[in-house]
């Protein structure tokens, strides 16, 4: 649906649901920011079941309030992955209770602000619990 309704469902996929680098070049506002925050809200909703789009959906989030192309591009990319894995699910199936939790940082990764990056996963069992 959320191919549909941003006109992406006939794209060509790609790989990794955001770019190993920062292009700056782009820097035009959006005339439609409601457009990009109806998606955006589409994909937080998704990251409950596909835990690998949470950081990028996190980073477009920061841009709501005046997306520009660049940020609008990004967002695009996105769709396009989840294109390429509509199929992949998290399974839901029946086994042991036992929880087990797995943890990793990186000390201020991020270039531009020195923030910090975490990532964890969760496990009932070998369910995933995003």
């Amino acid at each position: 649906m959320i191919l549909h309704t941003s006109g992406m469902a006939n794209y060509r996929s790609v790989q990794n649901p955001a770019k190993t680098s920062k292009s700056s070049g782009l820097s035009d506002h959006n005339h439609d920011p409601s457009f990009y925050r109806k998606l955006i809200g589409y994909l937080q909703y998704l990251t409950l079941t596909r835990p690998n789009i949470t950081y990028v959906v996190n980073q477009s989030c920061q841009t709501m309030h005046q997306p520009t192309q660049s940020s609008i591009q990004e967002l695009k990319r996105v769709l396009r992955y989840l294109q390429g894995i509509v199929s992949l699910n998290l399974p839901i199936i029946h086994g042991s209770l036992e929880l087990t939790a797995f943890a990793d940082a990186h000390w201020a990764s991020d270039p531009a602000d020195r923030k910090s990056t975490t990532g964890y996963c969760i496990f009932l069992g070998f369910i995933l619990i995003p």
